[in-house]
């Protein structure tokens, strides 16, 4: 899905706001409230660009990063970092 973007955050707050705005603006959001929730979303469904929290259970945002980068499915989309 070409306007689709994924946010890997676990505050749902974070999610509801920035649904509303992407909409707005035409893109599809998925969320994930976990980081290896949201890398399996990732290599699932290839989105545009990665909103990622620094501060996740289990693995911080840092770690998934790396992982993302490392991944052949997941190295060339784009990623921003929520701290």
């Amino acid at each position: 899905m070409a306007n689709l973007v994924l946010v890997i955050d676990d505050d749902p707050d974070v999610w509801t706001t920035l649904a509303i705005r992407f909409k707005s603006f035409g893109y599809t959001m998925v969320s994930a409230e976990d980081g290896a929730g949201g890398f399996e979303k990732a290599r699932m469904l290839n989105p545009k660009l990665i909103l990622l929290d620094f501060g996740l259970p289990y693995e911080n945002g840092l770690q998934i990063l790396k992982k993302l980068k490392a991944d052949k499915k997941t190295q060339d989309i784009t990623v921003i970092m929520l701290t």
